[in-house]
């Protein structure tokens, strides 16, 4: 296993990466133990330390379990669970929709989990810290009062889901200022269509509850 020593990504994140994706793939079937880290420290040539750091990853991820004395081993029936993080501002009742609509189609093939951030900005920020990297998928309702103070949380990579005209203005508004192209740099997301949103390529949903579809689980 080979990592590219040049890359500005960290070999530990590399190789959890490659190690991830051996498990989906089955290199390493269920409770079957996976090299030690001296051993997997000499294949990838990296030191021990990057080893752990990259288990560490993958047990805190729920994909791997730890026996002392004896190593880590996968965990039965993880390879094909996704995980995915619903956060809202409240649960009203068109959200819950939303929440129930993941729980019914997706059934026994996915683990949802669901955090409410009360339109607090720090309580946000709490929940994406203690889970960032737990998750396949991330769906996320920042939702803030006029008089929150604000900050920037636009990533290149990201989608947006809007469900007011005035968010998809505010939205296009900051992807300008930060030279993003949507459908390029950005997703976004919105409902009802219109002339404006289909001169601006923006993707619509006609129908609430329906946006797993949008995920690429398969």
């Amino acid at each position: 296993m080979n990592l590219n020593f040049i890359s500005d990504t960290p070999s530990h994140k590399q190789l959890h990466v490659r190690l991830l994706n051996d498990i989906k793939l089955g290199v390493y079937s269920e409770r079957s133990r996976l090299p030690s880290r001296r051993n997997r420290s000499k294949n990838s040539q990296v030191p021990a330390v990057t080893v752990e750091r990259a288990y560490r990853q993958l047990l805190k991820q729920g994909f791997i379990h730890y026996v002392k004395g004896n190593g880590y081993f996968v965990d039965a029936g993880m390879e094909s669970k996704i995980k995915i993080l619903l956060v809202f501002n409240k649960l009203s009742s068109y959200k819950r929709e939303i929440y129930y609509s993941f729980l019914e189609v997706l059934g026994e093939s996915a683990k949802v989990d669901l955090h409410i951030h009360h339109y607090d900005p720090k309580i946000l920020e709490k929940i994406i810290a203690e889970n960032l990297g737990r998750y396949n998928y991330y769906v996320i309702m920042p939702h803030f009062f006029n008089d929150t103070a604000k900050k920037e949380y636009m990533d290149k990579g990201s989608v947006y889901i809007v469900t007011s005209e005035s968010e998809l203005a505010e939205l296009v508004k900051k992807a300008r200022i930060l030279k993003y192209v949507p459908g390029k740099d950005i997703g976004i997301i919105s409902f009802n269509e219109t002339v404006l949103k289909e001169l601006l390529d923006i993707t619509v949903l006609h129908q609430t509850g329906r946006l797993w579809e949008l995920l690429p689980l398969n």
